[in-house]
């Protein structure tokens, strides 16, 4: 790969990282690429399932711009996918929002004959505990 286009992949990134609200100066590995990424402390994990060969859960950040980003893995027997999360991820006004669209990936991603009862019901309480309480007096 020519000097010219790692140059250009390691602004790119470096703008991507600087669009989430960070500050520190571009620093690049052993290698020359840039690595300037979502902080470790700022990521938060939420387990969706684990049972039974099969698992999902999504990760989450609180960027320091005020938006959050999210990202999934899920694993099937026969199949899966796994997305870092990274500075690449979309950005959501909510914490809400960010894990609400991971949600619906991993339901995607969820080959209907495979949709068990217990995967439904995680999805499904995930969910619930994202909805604020709404209390009624009457």
């Amino acid at each position: 790969m020519s000097n010219e286009r790692q140059e250009r992949m390691n602004k790119e990134q470096y703008e991507k990282y600087l669009s989430c609200g960070y500050t520190d100066e571009m620093t690049v590995n052993e290698s020359g690429w840039c690595n300037n990424e979502v902080k470790e402390t700022d990521r938060e994990r939420i387990d969706l399932f684990d049972q039974n060969r099969c698992y999902a859960y999504i990760r989450f950040a609180h960027l320091p711009n005020g938006k959050w980003i999210a990202s999934s893995s899920m694993s099937m027997p026969t199949y899966g996918y796994g997305c870092p999360l990274s500075v690449w991820c979309n950005q959501h006004e909510t914490r809400e929002d960010a894990i609400e669209t991971e949600l619906q990936r991993v339901e995607r991603s969820i080959e209907p004959k495979d949709m068990k009862a217990f995967i439904a019901d995680a999805i499904k309480n995930c969910r619930s505990a994202l909805r604020p309480l709404e209390i009624s007096l009457f």
